[in-house]
């Protein structure tokens, strides 16, 4: 390909050829207008359908819009979008980063030191928090999209075509994204959001501090299967020079639910600032004993057992091989069953005729709008930062009484087929569902035109503020709202949310 200067983007010129990958090529471009040096990556959409490729061009602009807004330290700047004068393939032109890749690091040296490691990925949980503030997610979070700058920084490059990658699953035979960063809900197509990218950032810090992924495999299905059901080795088993706290936060941000995750990448950039001055996560810490002799930061206390840590992978391998002598034992057993008893192969489906009827009887008999009893705790504890995220939600017990929280009355109307809505509290997930694309009212909150449906959440008094969001993927949709109340003890409010004829989503709390 001709990657001379005299080969124009638009008014960009062409100085050379940075790299290729699955998606395009990254040239290194000069803005003449203000003598600026650029980054240009162009999207290649050979052999793309018409219809798809009409699609791709659209979704392409608006991500592009969506990620050229966000502006910070830790993430590469978009400047411009454009379309390849020979193949009108689109391409974004970008900051141009001195620097090397993650991936090139991590090449060389293996693996880095804890500290460095530790401000690395603090920057780039504060980036994240950025990102997911303008309710921008990257989905694809890997050591190739992570750049490191000449005075060892780090930027987070390709938020605004990350997404596309990851929808977009096969082009030329080959699959987006990479199941050893991905998450779990991303893996099984669940509903995702930023706690995915700090699922991500979790995984390249195990990266960073051992110089192994923390979920193997010969092939992406085993990777993928690791992700979602394995537990990965303690990064202290493999390196007992680890601060302890470090267990911690890695526990945290690899958790296969995404409730006992970080809700914030801010929250985790607070746990890494306090492991860097020598100190336990925020997140665990209570009130140290009075008279505790400080220690350094990396210091780590005696560890109990140390042994029996260093052989965790032994005893696991030892686990995993006893459950396998068992279940091709209960194998065999049940074939000699089945041969010897010929009467009993009717057993099961009438087991599972049983299993539909009580199963259908239970549906009939639930009523369609659900109380989700979910309360907010009061104020951030005191031993907190002021700006760290509140604790999770607490679900309280049927004991609670009811006239200590204020009701909101959740009713939903829209066109939708078929998407997500979530709704927020001060930053606390209180309602979520996935609506359904069956055209039958009373299934699934969006099933059909004009569907509605009703839910009733309890919050502490005081004054909130609620954020809803609606997704969509197909067609694309991504729309989100805010609002702020007084609730004062035992009064009742509704929330109404609906999405027009022109796809508008409206919101009033009343």
């Amino acid at each position: 390909m001709d990657t001379s200067s005299n080969r124009r983007f638009g008014r960009y010129e062409i100085l050379d050829e940075l790299g290729r990958g699955a998606m395009g090529v990254v040239y290194r471009a000069q803005d003449p207008k203000i003598n600026r040096i650029v980054a240009i990556k162009s999207i290649s959409l050979a052999k793309q359908s018409p219809d798809a490729e009409c699609e791709f061009r659209e979704r392409f602009r608006r991500e592009a819009e969506a990620a050229g807004r966000l502006s910070h330290p830790g993430i590469v700047t978009i400047f411009d979008v454009g379309e390849e004068p020979d193949t009108h393939d689109p391409y974004l032109v970008m900051e141009c980063v001195k620097g090397k890749s993650l991936d090139k690091v991590l090449e060389e040296k293996g693996k880095l030191a804890p500290d460095a490691a530790v401000r690395l990925v603090s920057e780039l949980a504060e980036a994240l928090d950025c990102a997911h503030g303008q309710n921008v997610v990257h989905r694809d979070l890997k050591p190739s999209n992570i750049l490191i700058t000449e005075d060892g920084h780090a930027k987070i490059a390709d938020f605004g075509v990350a997404k596309l990658n990851v929808d977009n699953l096969t082009v030329h035979g080959q699959v987006w994204g990479t199941p050893a960063f991905m998450s779990p809900e991303q893996l099984n197509d669940g509903p995702v959001d930023g706690r995915s990218d700090l699922f991500s950032l979790g995984v390249i810090l195990y990266m960073l501090l051992t110089g192994h992924r923390p979920f193997q495999g010969n092939s992406a299905i085993t990777i993928s299967l690791r992700v979602a059901t394995h537990e990965p080795v303690p990064a202290s088993a493999l390196d007992l020079n680890l601060p302890s706290g470090l267990d911690h936060v890695l526990s945290r941000a690899l958790a296969k639910n995404p409730v006992q995750r970080y809700q914030r990448g801010m929250e985790m950039s607070l746990d890494l600032q306090h492991i860097l001055s020598g100190g336990e996560p925020w997140s665990k810490t209570r009130q140290q004993k009075a008279g505790a002799a400080p220690r350094h930061r990396f210091d780590r206390p005696p560890a109990k057992n140390t042994v029996a840590r260093g052989l965790g992978t032994y005893a696991i391998r030892d686990r995993l091989r006893d459950f396998s002598e068992i279940y091709h034992g209960l194998v065999r057993d049940v074939r000699r069953i089945w041969v010897t008893f010929p009467l009993l192969r009717a057993l099961p489906f009438l087991l599972l005729a049983i299993g539909f009827y009580s199963v259908s009887r239970q549906i009939s008999s639930v009523s369609s709008d659900r109380t989700q009893a979910l309360t907010l705790p009061r104020s951030v504890p005191p031993a907190l930062p002021v700006d760290a995220v509140r604790s999770p939600l607490r679900v309280p017990s049927s004991a609670a009484a009811p006239t200590r929280a204020a009701i909101v009355h959740i009713q939903l109307e829209n066109q939708l087929p078929q998407g997500n809505v979530t709704i927020w509290v001060d930053d606390q997930t209180v309602f979520h569902r996935k609506l359904q694309g069956a055209p039958k009212k009373k299934l699934g909150i969006f099933g059909g035109v004009h569907n509605q449906a009703s839910a009733k959440v309890q919050i502490a008094p005081g004054q909130h503020q609620l954020r809803v969001r609606v997704q969509a993927r197909n067609p694309f949709y991504d729309q989100s709202h805010a609002l702020t109340g007084n609730f004062s003890l035992g009064s009742e409010h509704v929330l109404r949310v609906s999405v027009d004829k022109h796809n508008e989503m409206h919101a009033s709390l009343k």
